[in-house]
């Protein structure tokens, strides 16, 4: 039976992190994997991170070329044939003027301009800064543009900052669109966050959203009763614990250890 397809978008990620986020994406992809051929696109990556059945793609890595057709040109044969008199030849002092003639043109061939345009890599200093909102639209457009050719069947977004990516690829694609919901800007700010840019991506792209998968009832209910979502949509997936092997050494003398 063929995997599931699912494209991933995802801001933070070890070891490029700021917080809980990237720990959590960490884990999902990790576990997700097992399951489904997972591809996840990130604004900032680090080449030292392989992941067995994820295809980690670093836009700051990564070329940008677009082919732009420019515009569509139509060749053409203007046959022109020139008659003179005749006459002296003599180069200058004549008094007689060629007689021109011009025939329709004749319409050869028509052809596609296309012209290739050389972007810049995506740049991020840093993943929290003045210029987040600007980095998150460009990242949006980056995301959607690269993805066009992929064969994927979900898309599965992380948070805010991946929001718009996710909707724009949604209206082009038509794949169905999965929320990760970490939590909100209502939770993070407290009333009056209505207003914010912030909130009105969460709020949008939570009503384009096929499903929302909160990490607690608590965020789900905020969903609702904060943003007006249809709690049909929303299933709450809690953050799992990754079993560890606790760290012992034994003591290299027999004598009790008294602090």
């Amino acid at each position: 039976m063929n995997k599931t397809k699912v494209l991933m978008l995802g801001w933070e990620f070890p070891p490029i992190i700021n917080g809980g986020l990237g720990v959590a994406c960490l884990g999902l992809s990790k576990a997700l994997s097992k399951q489904v051929n997972l591809t996840l696109i990130l604004p900032k990556s680090d080449p030292s991170i392989v992941l067995n059945n994820v295809d980690v793609i670093g836009l700051n890595q990564q070329e940008r070329i677009r082919i732009r057709e420019d515009f569509q040109t139509e060749f053409y044969k203007e046959l022109e044939n020139v008659y003179t008199i005749p006459s002296n030849i003599l180069p200058y002092n004549t008094t007689q003027e060629p007689v021109r003639t011009k025939r329709p043109a004749i319409k050869l061939k028509t052809k596609k301009i296309l012209s290739p345009e050389f972007y810049k890599p995506f740049q991020i200093n840093d993943l929290y800064g003045s210029d987040t909102i600007e980095k998150v639209i460009e990242y949006a457009t980056v995301s959607a543009d690269m993805c066009m050719d992929w064969d994927f069947d979900i898309i599965h977004c992380h948070d805010w900052m991946t929001m718009l990516a996710g909707v724009e690829i949604k209206q082009r694609t038509g794949k169905p669109l999965v929320l990760h919901v970490h939590s909100l800007e209502y939770d993070r700010n407290g009333g009056g966050s209505e207003h914010s840019w912030v909130y009105q991506i969460e709020k949008h792209a939570m009503e384009e959203a096929d499903a929302i998968l909160p990490v607690s009832d608590y965020t789900g209910r905020i969903a609702v009763t904060h943003y007006g979502i249809n709690e049909r949509k929303i299933h709450s997936v809690h953050n799992g614990v990754e079993k560890i092997i606790p760290y012992h050494v034994e003591k290299p003398f027999p004598e009790k250890v008294v602090l």
